[in-house]
Order: C-alpha cells, then structure tokens, then sequence
C-alpha cells in the first residue's frame, strides 16, 4: 500500500470539467505560475464560509453570521471576474443561494469533520484515493450504536460552485467507494449543493450499487495519463474566458 498511486478527489474534478485545461494547470502548478479563476476563487470562498459557519455553536448560526463571515471570507480579487459588476452578481447570487440552503438545512445536525483530508486504500483499484471531505453529518449522538448494534448513520455533503451532472455522478461514485474503506461504512447519504444553481442533489449509496461506483473509479483513473491529448468538440458555459480556448477547439 505504500507505493500505491494516489489519486486527488478534486483533480478527478478538475479532470471531468476539461481534460485539456487539467494537464495544461498541472503543468504551471508545478512551474509555479498557477494563478485561480473566479469560479475557483469563489469555490475556495465557499470553503471557508462553510467552515467558519458550522464552527460557531448551533444557537449562533443564522443569516447575519452568514454574511458577517462572508465579508470576511470572501475573495476581493474582482479583476478575475472580468468586471465589477459580474464579480457583485456572482457574489450576491452565491450568497442569497447559500443563505436560503443553510437555512433550510438546519434540522439539528451536527458536524463530525469539516473540511479533513482523509486517505483510503482502495484494493480492487490498487490506489489510494484522497479526499477532501467538506462536511459529515452524524445522524445519532457521537459514541452511541444505532438499531442492530451498527454504528449511526451519516451524511456526506459537498458545496460546488457549478454542479455539473456528471461532476455530481463522479462525486458521489468516489465518495462511495472512498467512505466504504476509509469507513467501514457507506454513507446513508450523498448530497451536493450547487451554489449557483440553488440545486441540491441527493442520493443513498447501497451495497448493491458500490460495484458501480468501483467500476466508474476505475474508469476514470485509467483515463487520466491520456486525456491532456483530448480536445473539446463543442463549447461549454465556462470556455468563454479559458486561457487555453484557442489551443483547445
């Protein structure tokens, strides 16, 4: 297991959005030129907006925390946004979108890790597949075993900025099989929030869909050394302001 390979949950991520643009970042992340995006700057505004709200004690989290962090948290790099006027939109948007999700989800859970890095060796894939998980819900008190004897049940939640389909299949694929070994246990749910889109999508991984889950993992990391050489045919929402467009169709 030591000199297994280890993959990165959100280079998968990155991966899925533009094989092109990946290989093309790594490349100056390792030249040390990497330089964020606006959607990546408000991902990492999300980041620590959620943590610094689900670290205040439950009876201090409400709207105005929210956005006392928020002013706090996030980024002021506007010329990313190409304009002042689209940077106030994305952020007014974003924010009046979390607000009402963070409302809405305040049912008594309460969060067992926010934002951890977690390992898991995966034996039917031979790798070690890392993750950042965002947020963990306990569903039964911390220490206590739910009916049967199992431990409680939990949930798995992630924020992204664009919630694209196929980054939530590829998401709630990974967090399945990385939960199952790192945990010993599935989780009762899989959820992720799209920001922008106000969309929350949710689903329960079983026993007899992790195979699937496996399967789609494997697939993904094997197409990893060879999709620098891909091309998009058509152009996506975010291909507008891509440093690589011209380079890419």
């Amino acid at each position: 297991m030591g000199t297994a390979q280890r993959i990165h949950d959100y280079k998968l991520e990155e991966l899925l959005r533009c094989p092109y643009k990946f290989h093309k970042e790594e490349a100056r992340r390792a030249a040390g030129k990497f330089d964020p995006n606006w959607r990546q700057l408000v991902q990492y505004s999300v980041g620590y907006i959620i943590n610094d709200y689900y670290s205040l004690p439950a009876q201090l989290r409400n709207s105005t925390a929210l956005l006392r962090i928020a002013e706090r948290r996030w980024t002021n790099r506007i010329g990313r946004f190409g304009s002042l006027e689209r940077f106030a939109q994305v952020k007014g948007q974003a924010l009046a979108n979390l607000t009402r999700h963070l409302d809405m989800a305040q049912s008594g859970l309460e969060p067992l890790m926010l934002f951890e890095s977690h390992d898991a060796y995966i034996p039917e894939l031979g790798l070690n597949l890392s993750m950042i998980l965002q947020a963990v819900f306990s569903l039964g008190n911390t220490g206590e075993l739910a009916a049967g004897g199992e431990p409680p049940g939990y949930i798995v939640r992630k924020y992204l900025v664009a919630a694209d389909q196929e980054i939530v299949d590829a998401f709630c694929h990974m967090t399945a099989v990385f939960c199952k070994h790192a945990f010993s246990q599935l989780p009762q749910r899989i959820e992720v929030y799209g920001i922008m889109e106000d969309v929350l999508y949710s689903i329960a991984p079983d026993e007899a869909s992790l195979a699937q889950s496996v399967d789609y993992v494997r697939l993904l990391t094997g197409f990893m050394p060879e999709a620098g050489n891909m091309r998009k045919d058509r152009a996506a929402a975010e291909c507008g302001g891509c440093p690589y467009k011209n380079d890419c169709f």
